[in-house]
């Protein structure tokens, strides 16, 4: 039972993602003036969306990891699914506050705006953030460590060529405020965890 429960969780937690990213991405028509590493972007993000979203997904279908299964205790994977829906709770709090200044590359817009409220108030990149949860949890909800440590590798790549370069280019378009932003709050780790909590608790407030 336990075993359906944590396979469907992830089946839907990969479906909701998708379905989430592609409203935004939709309504995202502005027009682009910088799009860095475009090539570099394009392979990375294709890699990271097989290797944490696809294949998790066959497996789920096929066992198609079946042979990096691993037998953990029942509560660990209890555990993982509230991590893994705190992680997808993040996610979408950062898209519905972020809304079409969303892009799947590292892009400026001609209208490009610094988005200082809601979840982002108190950390840089929740999105990033909740990519790692998710990924990390994944693997003790599906209790497979093939899966955890193929998405885990393939996200990191990602997360540390692309970090850099997303802090540069804020920086050069924003100027002083991206960097008095940047004073106030934090890059993965929230710069007030105890109004962090309390906004996380009522989002809505601060939309």
């Amino acid at each position: 039972m336990l075993e359906k429960i944590c396979n469907t969780i992830c089946l839907f937690g990969v479906i909701g993602s998708s379905i989430i990213r592609a409203k935004y991405r939709n309504k995202n028509k502005s027009q682009v003036v910088r799009d860095t590493l475009k090539t570099r972007e394009l392979i990375l993000s294709s890699l990271t969306l097989i290797a944490t979203s696809a294949l998790p997904v066959f497996h789920n279908l096929t066992n198609l990891f079946q042979a990096f299964s691993i037998n953990l205790p029942a509560f660990i994977r209890i555990l993982a699914i509230f991590v893994y829906l705190f992680g997808q709770y993040l996610f979408v709090l950062a898209h519905i506050t972020l809304g079409t200044m969303w892009a799947p590359r590292l892009t400026i817009r001609k209208d490009h705006k610094l988005i200082r409220h809601g979840i982002y108030r108190y950390l840089r990149h929740p999105m990033y953030l909740a990519t790692w949860i998710l990924v990390l949890s994944q693997g003790f909800l599906l209790s497979n460590w093939g899966i955890m440590i193929l998405g885990t590798v393939v996200w990191a790549i990602q997360y540390f060529l692309r970090i850099g370069e997303e802090e540069s280019m804020l920086q050069q378009e924003f100027g002083r405020e991206y960097l008095a932003y940047k004073e106030k709050s934090g890059s993965l780790i929230p710069s007030d965890p105890f109004k962090f909590l309390a906004f996380l608790v009522q989002p809505w407030k601060d939309w």
